[in-house]
Formats: C-alpha cells, sequence, structure tokens
C-alpha cells in the first residue's frame, strides 16, 4: 500500500549489513575498564566517508564520533548491534547530503546536519527516508532543504512502517513539507523548531501511538497551491484507524510568515480517530482553522489559546465536526464550532473579540512577552502554561 509517491535516493556509500569484521580504525582506543569487567570500547574518531565504512563494519564499534566535513550520501541499514553516531563536536557538526535508514534498529544519531546540496529533479522526494526501523533516536540535528525549489515539493524526513521513534531538538528548514510520518506507532517528538515550510509541518496517516510536544512552529514561507498545516493528521488511503494521539504545549505563531492552519486532524467517517488530545497549545495566527477535529471517537481539547491576530480577516477557531465522547474545556479562541457532536462536554471557555484589535495585539505582544520571560499582564485574561517557554530546541545540554 502506498500513501505518497516517493522516490528514494540510491547513492549509497554505507550498507553495514554487507560487510564484515575489519579491525578497529588504527587511533581507536579503549577506556573505562575495572578488574572483574570487560573494557568499555570509547567512540571511535572517524573523519571521512571511507573511515565512516570501517567503523560501521566493525561488530566491536559502538559509538562513532564524526569529525566535521562533507560525508555525502549516507545509508545506514542492519547493523546488527545498537549503535550511536554522533558530532565529535556539535559546535562543528559533520554534514550529510541525504540520509537513508532502513532495517535498523537501536540507533540513535545526534548533533548532525542533512543538508541538500543538489536541487532534486523530480516531485515528491525525501532527504531523509527511514523504513523499517524500530527504536531509532534522532537528537539535535538539521535538517535543511533551502536547495529544494518549492515546485519539488520535498519533504525533509519521510518516517514509515516503523516504531519506536523520538526525534527532539531538532531544526526544520527549507522544505514543502517537515515529516511525513505513515504506519508508523510510538512516535515522540518533542522541542523540534520547524521555520520556513512552503506547505506543512508534521503530517502523519494511519498512525499510534504518537505524540507532539513543545515544538516550535511559524515563519512559514506557502506557496498559492499549499493547503498548509502546521500539524495534520489524515486517515485518506488508509486501512487502520489512528489512535492514541497527544498534540501538547506546542507554540505555533504566524509571527513574519503567511497564513497556516494549526491542528488540523481530518479522519473520514469511515476509520474515525480515537483517543485523541489536544491540550495547552498557543496558537496565534490568521488562517480560521486554529484546532480542528474530524471524526474522532474520544476527544480532548483542553487548554489551548488559539487566537487571530489583528490582520486576519477571519475568526481563528476551534471546530470539533463528528466528535463522539469528548470535552471540551478551559480554552480561550476568536471562535467556536460545533457540528454533529455526541456526548460532548463544553466548560469555562472562553471568547476573545474579533473586532477588538487592539485587544489582540494586546495579547500577541503579551504572548511575546511571556516567552521572554516576563509575567503577563494581570487585566489580560489568557491563560499560557508555562510548558510553553520551552517550546522550540534547547540549548546543548
Amino acid at each position: 500500500m502506498t500513501f505518497i509517491r516517493f522516490k528514494r535516493s540510491l547513492a549509497v556509500f554505507v550498507w553495514a549489513a554487507l560487510l564484515a569484521g575489519a579491525g578497529l580504525p588504527a587511533h581507536s582506543q579503549t577506556v573505562g575498564q575495572t578488574a572483574g569487567q570487560p573494557a568499555a570500547a570509547a567512540p571511535v574518531a572517524v573523519g571521512s566517508p571511507a573511515e565512516l565504512t570501517l567503523a560501521l563494519r566493525n561488530p566491536r564499534a559502538r559509538s562513532i564520533a564524526l569529525a566535521p566535513g562533507d560525508y555525502g550520501d549516507v545509508t545506514l541499514g542492519h547493523l546488527g548491534r545498537a549503535m550511536r553516531i554522533a558530532a565529535a563536536d556539535p559546535a562543528t557538526p559533520p554534514v550529510f547530503s541525504s540520509l537513508t535508514i532502513s532495517g535498523a534498529e537501536d540507533l540513535t544519531l545526534a548533533d548532525i546536519v542533512v543538508k541538500l546540496s543538489v536541487p532534486p529533479d523530480k516531485k515528491y522526494q525525501s532527504m531523509v527516508n527511514i523504513d523499517h526501523v524500530s527504536r531509532l533516536t534522532l537528537t539535535g540535528m538539521t535538517f535543511d532543504g533551502a536547495a529544494a525549489p518549492a515546485a519539488r515539493e520535498l519533504r525533509g524526513l519521510l518516517l514509515q512502517n516503523s516504531s519506536d521513534i523520538t526525534i527532539s531538538d531538532c531544526r526544520f528548514t527549507g522544505f514543502f513539507r517537515a515529516l511525513v510520518g505513515l504506519a508508523v506507532r510510538d512516535v515522540m517528538l518533542t522541542h523540534n523548531d520547524i521555520s520556513g515550510m512552503s506547505s506543512d509541518g508534521f503530517n502523519f496517516a494511519q498512525a499510534q501511538n504518537v505524540t507532539i510536544a513543545r515544538n516550535r512552529f511559524g515563519a512559514f514561507k506557502t506557496t498559492e497551491a499549499s493547503h498548509a498545516d502546521y500539524v495534520q493528521f489524515w486517515s485518506t488511503g488508509t486501512e487502520k484507524a489512528s489512535r492514541n494521539i497527544t498534540v501538547a504545549e506546542n507554540l505555533m505563531l504566524q509571527g513574519e510568515g503567511v497564513d497556516v492552519q494549526g491542528i488540523f486532524l481530518e479522519f473520514e467517517p469511515r476509520l474515525p480517530a480515537r483517543d485523541v488530545t489536544v491540550r495547552d497549545n498557543v496558537i496565534i495566527q490568521s488562517s480560521p482553522h486554529g484546532i480542528s477535529l474530524y471524526n474522532v471517537i474520544g476527544a480532548t481539547v483542553e487548554g489551548n489559546m488559539a487566537v487571530a491576530i489583528p490582520q486576519a480577516k477571519y475568526k481563528v477557531a476551534i471546530r470539533l465536526i463528528g466528535v463522539s465522547d469528548g470535552r471540551v474545556t478551559d480554552n480561550v479562541a476568536t471562535a467556536y464550532g460545533y457540528d454533529s457532536i455526541r456526548n460532548v462536554t463544553r466548560q469555562n471557555n472562553s471568547e476573545v473579540g474579533f473586532a477588538d484589535k487592539p485587544g489582540l495585539a494586546r495579547i500577541g505582544e503579551a504572548v511575546a512577552a511571556f516567552l521572554d520571560g516576563r509575567p503577563l499582564p494581570p487585566l489580560l485574561r489568557i491563560r499560557l502554561p508555562e510548558a510553553i517557554r520551552a517550546a522550540g530546541v534547547r540549548p546543548h545540554r
């Protein structure tokens, strides 16, 4: 089954599964040996694509430290062991032109830049392809697709048929879509910064146990053909229902960008999603879709703020269509909309006057001040979760 057309680059230099048994590079060493315990190998220092191949083919190498430099197109396959591949110095990261991970387990990549070097010659390609992978962590990464024309609709990261995925403290910029997840489960996206997209941020279909939390979205540069969303889920073309979705404590500020729909979860009546939580998100924009849920069984929409910027032509709303067994509580929005809902509790929701343009401006200014660490004005009746200050990439620890 195919949800979206794509072509994976086969410019490959590292298939670890096809390589076997060579010694550690001469500059490797062991540290930390204690009486009665086996020696713990230090990270293998790597400074070129050829050295990376040697390190990956050695079954004793469990950690690789990459020196700065251009490593080209990199593919990681069945490594046969847990592995960490990271920049030797996060301040001077190595650069990959593309990255393909297929069939790997227990893999961590940290503090690496993946930057498109040559514009794609066809549409619907992905700079990073991840397929049939489990227990993968990407942290401190930069994904840069600025070299791709918007008309090519390049995706930053295509994640398929995979589970136990964590992507944190990463930057996405310059793509048509930052990330597309298809037929995935147990995915955690936290503390990422997503900007400069020509269409969408995070997209998912047929997804179970997905958490999108404390990310920062904004300054998108969409095209006229884009139907842009910061976060979107759908069920068209899928076979299994999505369930256990949490979108929480994200910051979505239009800023100097163009209008983008906020959190748009649209499932078909034949395949409704189950158990969806959207809470404590801050959305300030001009698109009328702040938070929209279609065909969900078991929905919690709580503590969100979805309001218009003063220049907006339309009210920014929280909408539920075809939702059953849920609650909408303690939200602040410019408008609310409900259609074909059943057994949905609505309490303590506030509506901000859309005609009060100075008031809308004060809300935006207050949010900006709050993010800078200043308190909210006592007379401004909006609620912001403290956690929202942490949205986006965190400094290196």
